[in-house]
């Protein structure tokens, strides 16, 4: 595998992981995942170095602000949205997350009400959207709505 195929390997696994465990979150059936194995070369959310290193994937960051902005949330509705694209809103210590994402780059939605914060998948601030309208694609953001 050629390192841009790897790169692409890498961020097709942090979307599915994301979409996954969202998905999984918004049934309400499900109180915990497991990971099968951390440390594992193509599929461990740390791989092992030839060297003996530890290298974090780029799941290893998604997943961690996946736990900071919807761990001990409730899941709450599914928003209104176009096809092809996912809002999911929860609530937490009296704060309102949507985390959105499509399948395509430049999909559109409507957030219910302006958001305060947002937050990229890796954890990183993103400029807040002015108004209600954002932009999607397939890397999930997390918005702190203003209710």
């Amino acid at each position: 595998m050629t390192t841009a195929e790897w790169r692409i390997w890498n961020l097709a696994c942090v979307y599915g992981v994301l979409h996954l465990l969202a998905l999984a979150l918004a049934t309400g059936a499900v109180e915990r995942v497991y990971w099968w194995r951390m440390v594992a070369r193509g599929y461990g959310l740390i791989a092992p170095e030839p060297d003996g290193r530890l290298h974090r994937r780029p799941a290893w960051s998604a997943m961690k602000t996946l736990i900071a902005e919807l761990g001990g949330a409730l899941f709450t509705e599914t928003l209104p949205s176009r096809g092809g694209v996912w809002l999911y809103r929860f609530d937490r210590d009296g704060r309102t997350i949507v985390v959105a994402w499509s399948l395509q780059t430049g999909a559109s939605a409507e957030l219910p009400a302006p958001a305060v914060t947002a937050t990229s998948r890796d954890g990183a601030a993103l400029p807040t959207p002015d108004g209600t309208s954002i932009a999607t694609g397939p890397s999930p953001v997390y918005y702190v709505l203003e209710m």
